[in-house]
């Protein structure tokens, strides 16, 4: 039999047996990243494929981007595209950093509203506006990356059964001008867009005044201040727009939490879509 002290000296080592197998359990179904040379990848915490876009009018031009698919894809149905572009802080190469501030986007996507999701990453030395912050105008021609983007969606509504009316755009930041800016170059492919911290161009505000938009800003934002968005704001409603407008009253530049953790931006987006083309009778 085992006496009262034998117990107690094994207590320590139960203790440490059962914290073993716990960390095992867990480590089995942990997410994780492909690693570089891997023959099998594990899924990531949001299951979108990592791609590598290449510019077919020049394939040197590349552009890494992440790609989600509805998990079911019906016969004969068409799903709507959802294009995220990111912040300065996230340019790079990994194809990783991008989905960070917009995890809390996608973690209500894939069960709610199925659809395509276009994830790209800005290379390092490049943006993807041409907005100048001082003179607070956008140039003729897009950055090399925008101009990636734009090919990629268009792949992308060839390819793939998307529903060209329901196509949405959204950003943070650099991502929030991009925002801005893809509207403005060609808001007739654009049902909804949400510009989060950020600006745009407002003598190109009749442009895009029948594009719904949702736009939201901190009032405390010392990195683009609050009157970036709030002139374009202004500016869409004397051009004939009818843009919402959040402006979080204690909030600074960081606040893709607020705006992607709420649901509502979500069904909102999901609402909107481009009318039905003009059929002429005459045809």
């Amino acid at each position: 039999m085992v006496n009262d002290a034998m117990k107690q000296a094994l207590l320590p080592v139960r203790f440490m047996l059962l914290l073993l197998a716990s960390l095992i359990a867990h480590s089995n179904c942990a997410p994780a990243f492909a690693q570089p040379g891997a023959k099998s990848r594990a899924p990531d915490p949001f299951e979108l494929e990592a791609r590598t876009f290449a510019d077919p009018s020049d394939t040197k031009k590349t552009l890494p981007y992440r790609f989600l698919m509805p998990r079911v894809v019906e016969k004969d149905q068409s799903y709507p595209l959802v294009l995220y572009l990111h912040g300065i802080g996230s340019r790079g190469t990994d194809n990783k950093r991008q989905l960070f501030l917009f995890q809390p986007l996608l973690s209500g996507l894939r069960e709610k509203y199925p659809c395509f999701v276009l994830a790209p990453q800005c290379p390092q030395s490049e943006t993807w506006a041409t907005f100048h912050s001082q003179s607070r105008q956008m140039r003729a021609a897009p950055t090399t990356a925008m101009a990636l983007v734009k090919a990629l969606v268009d792949e992308t509504l060839k390819d793939y059964p998307v529903d060209p009316r329901r196509v949405y755009v959204t950003g943070n930041s650099m991502g929030g001008f991009g925002t801005f800016e893809f509207i403005q170059r060609w808001p007739k492919m654009i049902a909804a867009a949400a510009p989060v911290a950020s600006g745009g161009d407002v003598d190109f505000a009749k442009t895009c005044a029948d594009v719904p938009l949702w736009v939201f800003h901190g009032s405390k934002d010392t990195t683009v201040r609050p009157d970036y968005s709030s002139n374009m704001v202004d500016a869409l409603k004397a051009a004939g727009g009818e843009p919402r407008f959040t402006l979080y009253p204690d909030a600074g530049h960081t606040i893709s939490d607020m705006v992607y953790g709420d649901p509502s931006l979500l069904e909102w987006m999901f609402a909107q879509r481009r009318p039905e083309p003009k059929v002429d009778p005459q045809k």
